[in-house]
């Protein structure tokens, strides 16, 4: 007979740390998840907003975007709305405000990056980016009357 009192502890020592890996593990995948479900929820809000209204506004788009996703600066949240056909457009009507015709189908893509942290070394945190991108289809309710 041998002596291996002792041997079992090993096994729960490396059977604790597997535990706690799967845990942490699980937690950043869950804060990824929700992160996601945060713009997504933010995005279909955008859309709707530029549904009622037929306006692409850069100004409504900003404070919605603020409003909506707080840590918006902090994760780099880019809108890009881009309508099937182009904009209504006149001459003299401003860039940052376009006009959608009714019926006309436009794509919000709204990117970002969750940024996932590994270690931080007092002031310096080591972080990993995972990119985001939300891709949301509207369709404008506004009929804007084209001066024929």
């Amino acid at each position: 007979m041998k002596n291996v009192s002792g041997s079992e502890v090993v096994e729960v020592v490396y059977s604790a740390a597997v535990c706690c890996f799967v845990i942490i593990s699980c937690m950043m995948i869950l804060g990824y998840a929700v992160q996601c479900n945060n713009l997504a929820h933010a995005g279909k809000q955008i859309v709707r907003a530029i549904e009622i209204s037929g306006v692409v506004n850069e100004v409504q788009i900003n404070n919605l975007k603020n409003e909506l996703i707080p840590n918006a600066n902090e994760i780099g949240v880019d809108i890009k709305v881009s309508p099937k056909g182009g904009y209504l457009n006149k001459p003299g009507v401003s860039p940052t405000e376009q006009k959608i015709q009714l019926r006309q189908k436009f794509e919000m893509i709204l990117t970002a990056n969750y940024k996932l942290t590994v270690a931080t070394f007092g002031a310096h945190a080591e972080t990993i980016p995972f990119p985001i991108r939300i891709k949301i289809n509207g369709q404008s309710e506004v009929y804007w009357k084209t001066g024929l």
